[in-house]
């Protein structure tokens, strides 16, 4: 959920405002979609509606808005957020649905613009809110009021309104805004402003305890694009928070995003003792020359050494990288992979998008004119969207930027696509990667990556029956260079991680797809408590057995140990279960051979007939008990018997 919608929240409900967020529940594919969040927007009689707005969202946004006026066209629709922000004008012209625009940070204007508008609805009076855009109906113009300022001391903000997120097990915690970088691709500094601002370390330290207290939340993540800028300030609040947990006897764990040029050793260390587990890094290039290029400027050879660092001290990270950028050469895309592959050996998680051209950032105002749409999106801007707003986006350049891109002479964008795709495959393989890392280390340097790629792609596109051939190209590649490295001396049992971690991946991709192409009915499952012998069980088929020469824990232990000799390690035959949950989630247990029969055996059948199979291997509380973890798992589901 934005965070801009709970400070929102919070501010109205100061000025005594009832507010309610709500947030769709489904993918927005048709009309008959639109037309029902509509009715549940609406169905609380709202006075006024707003939405947040991003690059992503934007063609839902402008659809669902005009739907919602299509029923209710007295009812004034507010857009704030970045986008709407940059592209007031050009978004109050072309959507009559569309009645005001709060530009930048609206946290007092927006108790301005909704006092007037529930009040007097006076226009005079909408001429003195900073940061406003709006039409003039009578004269047919549109209004853009004087800019407003940002907000200089954030602890005068009330406490976003944290109590309307859905419970959950981590929140996001408004901690600060502003950037004073310069990046050539980022709306960040100009939304939020150049002008770097935290909230207090006891504001902080005050808003995580109004979570544990309200939630019991004990996990939160940092909302702030570059957390560590005033070192002395992280080091007082990390001081702050291990004092804090001695007074309370209870430890908070968060993440936050940071540049790897802005942290150090000491710094680190202090920040994983006060909780930190997690840190985002954008690192974007591993071409010195694009760096400059897009004013990034980062060092590869110390960001390397920052990974090491959290890496030893158990802080994992999330390297972000793109592709794409004007004037990328091959050499510059190959860098790219090098630097992808450096930091996943020293245990980052690697993630890639092609570039996305945001409204008025520098690279979008030098090439917006040169700029092509195919209807395929990047990492970034991924999404599901319908015919008519693909027509929208495909009609509108300036609105929708972020789902354009700029050719590049350097290689094809099929090529950039699947180099994307397999770099963000490459996180769900963190283990095969750590146990190789020390020979990766080692090949990295004198190989042309990019070239490998595009060839072995090629190949793998012209197998129509992979489907996924980006996903079978990594695999594949996985394998061949195990087996080159098995001659140099690694152990085989590292197949078997890649074995388990190549089936949780598929796993997943084979769910994704059917929730794509067979979306689900509801929740056909019955409470576990109130299963009946002659309910059907139904396989989701979001289930893989496998079978591997050695324990994966044992081997993961022997890793982290530091011995990989092989002492300590038995050979056999392993058993596992292995299901995707969800979009993201995948799990796998260690079978018995009795619990791996009754697997083999399992289809779609009625509960009294898997009982009659288990009971040649187990009894009855046994069988209530993997049955329950079958469902648990995703593995099966229970519908109730249809003479009921």
């Amino acid at each position: 959920m934005p965070l801009g919608l709970l400070a929102l929240a919070a501010s109205l409900r100061l000025n005594n405002y009832c507010v309610r967020i709500y947030q769709p529940w489904k993918r927005l594919l048709n009309k008959g979609d639109y037309q029902q969040v509509a009715r549940e927007v609406l169905f609380n009689n709202p006075k006024i509606i707003g939405f947040s707005t991003w690059c992503i969202s934007y063609p839902t946004s402008l659809k669902l808005a005009q739907t919602i006026k299509s029923v209710e066209p007295e009812i004034p629709i507010v857009f704030g957020g970045p986008q709407a922000s940059i592209l007031d004008r050009e978004t109050l012209s072309q959507y009559s649905c569309i009645d005001y625009i709060l530009r930048g940070e609206a946290d007092n204007t927006i108790i301005d613009l909704v006092g007037n508008l529930t009040n007097s609805n006076n226009s005079k009076y909408l001429e003195k809110i900073p940061g406003l855009t709006y039409r003039i109906p009578s004269r047919k113009k549109i209004k853009r009021n004087e800019d407003i300022g940002y907000i200089t001391e954030m602890d005068t903000l009330p406490i976003p309104a944290y109590d309307l997120i859905p419970l959950n097990k981590v929140i996001k915690l408004d901690v600060g805004r502003g950037c004073p970088f310069k990046c050539t691709f980022c709306t960040t500094s100009s939304y939020f402003s150049k002008s770097y601002r935290v909230k207090s370390v006891s504001r902080i330290i005050k808003e995580m305890d109004y979570c544990y207290k309200k939630n019991g939340i004990t996990s939160f993540g940092f909302a702030h694009d570059m957390f560590t800028l005033n070192k002395k300030f992280v080091f007082d609040l990390c001081e702050s928070l291990k004092q804090h947990y001695k007074n309370i006897g209870q430890k908070y764990i968060w993440s936050c995003s940071a540049r790897p040029d802005c942290v150090t050793d000491e710094l680190l260390k202090e920040m994983k003792e006060a909780g930190c587990t997690d840190i985002f890094f954008g690192i974007e290039s591993g071409s010195d020359r694009i760096q400059k290029k897009i004013k990034k400027n980062l060092k590869l050879p110390d960001t390397y050494k920052v990974a090491e660092t959290c890496s030893k001290l158990g802080i994992r990270i999330a390297a972000s990288f793109m592709a794409g950028f004007p004037g990328e050469t091959r050499e510059d895309l190959n860098d790219t992979i090098k630097a992808i592959l450096e930091i996943s050996a020293r245990g980052a998680k690697p993630q890639m998008s092609l570039l996305s051209f945001l409204p008025d950032t520098p690279l979008h105002k030098t090439c917006k004119d040169k700029l092509k749409y195919d209807g395929r999106y990047s990492d970034f801007s991924a999404y599901i969207y319908s015919k008519e707003e693909q027509k929208m986006i495909s009609n509108n350049p300036t609105l929708f930027s972020s789902f354009y891109f700029l050719p590049i002479k350097a290689t094809t964008r099929d090529n950039l696509l699947s180099l994307s795709i397999m770099v963000n495959d490459l996180r769900d393989f963190p283990d095969t990667i750590n146990m190789i890392a020390d020979y990766l280390k080692n090949d990295i340097k004198n190989i042309f990556f990019f070239k490998i790629l595009e060839d072995q792609i090629q190949k793998y596109r012209k197998d129509k029956k992979s489907g996924y051939p980006e996903f079978f190209c990594l695999v594949n590649g996985l394998c061949d260079y195990i087996t080159y490295l098995e001659e140099k001396g690694l152990p085989v049992y590292i197949r078997d991680i890649l074995l388990m971690e190549t089936t949780k991946k598929s796993l997943r991709i084979k769910f994704i797809w059917k929730q794509i192409n067979k979306p689900g009915k509801g929740s056909p499952c019955k409470p576990q408590n109130k299963i009946d012998l002659k309910d059907q069980l139904v396989s989701t088929g979001n289930r893989g057995l496998i079978s591997t020469n050695y324990k994966i824990s044992s081997i993961l232990a022997k890793h982290k140990e530091g011995n990989l000799s092989g002492a300590g390690l038995h050979y056999g035959q392993y058993k596992y279960l292995v299901a995707a949950c969800s979009e993201k989630k995948s799990i796998s247990i260690r079978l018995s051979e009795k619990h791996n029969k009754v697997m083999e055996k399992l289809e779609d059948m009625r509960v009294i007939d898997f009982f009659n199979i288990c009971r040649r291997f187990m009894n009855d509380r046994e069988i209530w008990k993997f049955l329950r973890k079958l469902i648990r798992m995703g593995v099966v589901e229970v519908e109730s018997n249809k003479s009921e």
